[in-house]
């Protein structure tokens, strides 16, 4: 009347990804016969080892009684609570390069649901057992692709890994200065355009400023006169940084040359040709001009005065000179002057004439054109001529013809 014990010798306890789990069971009596089922199934004969029918994923329990040769039945089976899982983990990675990086052995951190393990691979390497954060061996440059998949307590494996595509680039960018002051400049605010490889970020600095963000074309804040270097460095996307900036002197210069007129006619001239003279800053283009109106520059006859090619006519004119300096600073002189070729003629208005008896004689006399700059001259016999105005007298006079 003694019913057997049963027991459960082998098969899952816990979660496990078998639907169709086996299980060992035995007796405490020599042919017992058994009895199992499944959660609330009904009981039905069986043997060990028994292999269940597929079930889905979730909470299961398996139960098995023995009955004795006597017809005695276990009146508590022996059991067993598993859960099955046939669903693979999800794997996410969560930080490290995409894209462009300038670390040969960059690192990445990812996850999946609590208890799982990874593998992971660069590119067509076998996947090997990692951790999170994983630092990879030392990469070449170039594209790389890393992958990492999961797998949870119950060994489900991702099928469809974690996947990162990054570039590898180590090489530092190069930078040109394309355009921009180089040498005397009379821009106090030059501005500069530079180039790289795309997609570049530039720094730029000036003198011994601190390199800061900038974008081609560059203008600077306003210089003093003097020696200046610009300064510009790229920064790829990888970023890799130019250590060798690219590099660009030149010389503020805002002051206008220095120009004189030293020579030639100021006023009314009787030179139909009249020469100039002048003096310019060392290093200047001199150019010269003469007219009437508006200045129509040209070569100067030499480098310190100027001719007209051709004679004048009678009239006002200017005479003009600039000067340009290595840095394009002008200064301009100028001169006005009246040229007058036409003698005046001259007429004795009054005076003796004829034989007179006094040692004294007075004469009157006009010019024409009359002027405020037109004089007269006279003399008495071969005397040199002086200046005179009219009436002009002349005494102490001898006997005699004059």
């Amino acid at each position: 009347t003694t019913p057997p014990d049963t027991q459960i010798s082998s098969g899952p306890s816990g979660p496990t990804n078998d639907p169709n789990p086996s299980f060992a069971f035995s007796s405490s009596e020599p042919n017992s016969t058994f009895e199992c089922r499944v959660d609330t199934d009904a009981f039905s004969p069986c043997a060990s080892p028994q292999t269940v029918a597929s079930l889905t994923d979730g909470p299961h329990t398996f139960e098995v009684r023995a009955i004795d040769s006597a017809g005695n039945t276990d009146p508590t089976p022996a059991t067993r609570t598993f859960t099955v899982d046939t669903t693979p983990p999800d794997t996410q990675i969560s930080s490290g390069p995409s894209g462009p990086t300038n670390d040969p052995t960059p690192t990445f951190e990812f996850s999946s649901e609590p208890g799982a393990t990874f593998e992971c691979r660069v590119d067509t390497d076998a996947f090997a057992s990692c951790s999170s954060p994983e630092t990879v061996a030392a990469l070449t440059d170039g594209p790389h692709t890393f992958e990492v998949r999961a797998t949870d307590q119950v060994g489900n494996t991702d099928p469809t890994p974690a996947t990162r595509s990054f570039t590898v680039d180590t090489t530092a960018p190069d930078t040109t200065i394309d355009s921009g002051p180089s040498g005397p400049t009379g821009d106090a605010t030059p501005s500069f355009e530079f180039s790289s490889e795309p997609d570049a970020t530039f720094e730029c600095r000036v003198d011994t400023d601190a390199f800061s963000s900038c974008s081609s074309p560059e203008t600077t804040a306003a210089l003093t006169d003097g020696p200046h270097t610009f300064e510009a460095r790229a920064t790829d996307s990888a970023g890799n940084t130019d250590p060798t900036p690219a590099s660009r002197s030149f010389t503020v210069d805002t002051a206008p040359p220095a120009l004189e007129i030293d020579s030639g006619p100021s006023g009314v001239t009787s030179q139909q040709s009249p020469t100039f003279g002048f003096t310019a800053e060392a290093g200047s283009s001199i150019q010269c001009s003469i007219d009437t109106g508006s200045p129509d520059f040209g070569p100067c006859s030499d480098s310190a005065s100027h001719t007209p090619a051709d004679p004048l006519a009678d009239g006002d004119y200017s005479f003009r000179v600039r000067a340009t300096d290595a840095a394009s600073n002008q200064s301009t002189r100028t001169r006005s002057f009246t040229v007058n070729a036409d003698p005046p003629d001259t007429t004795i208005d009054s005076g003796p004439t004829g034989t007179i008896a006094v040692n004294e004689a007075t004469f009157t006399f006009s010019g024409d054109p009359a002027s405020d700059t037109a004089k007269i001259q006279c003399r008495i016999d071969s005397e040199p001529f002086a200046d005179c105005t009219s009436p002009k007298t002349f005494t102490g006079l001898a006997d005699g013809s004059r």
